[in-house]
């Protein structure tokens, strides 16, 4: 049993690694869509693994980002139905763009979606 917890103690901590190593290096690298497709082919590669990554584990925030953007622009009420209803919508959209930017990576491209980064919280 306590080598048991000790497993998924390391595991859990690695994929905690893994997941926030991406999302770092991508903010460092803050660029805007035109600047995506300059470099070499090895950047160009990385940068659409990365966006694939970063949209495919956070894009679950596009919840709250679009219930607040609603509540803002309407109010509460249509925030909390048609925010949440877009978030989820998006949500799917980022999330399935992630999976395809993942598999694709090798073939550079400008991003689907607009980078988290810019985004007006």
């Amino acid at each position: 049993m306590r080598r048991m917890k000790g497993r998924v103690f390391w595991s859990l901590l690695l994929a905690g690694i893994l997941l926030a190593l991406p999302l770092t290096v991508w903010a460092q690298a803050s660029e805007d869509s035109a600047a995506v497709l300059e470099g070499t082919y090895s950047e160009k590669i990385s940068d659409k693994l990365g966006r694939g990554v970063e949209n495919l584990f956070v894009g679950w925030l596009e919840i709250p980002y679009e219930i607040r953007k609603v509540s803002k622009e309407k109010n509460a009420w249509q925030g909390a139905t048609v925010g949440f209803g877009k978030g989820i919508a998006y949500t799917v959209g980022r999330m399935a763009t992630g999976v395809y930017e993942i598999v694709t990576f090798p073939y550079p491209q400008e991003p689907i979606f607009p980078l988290m980064d810019s985004w007006d919280w």
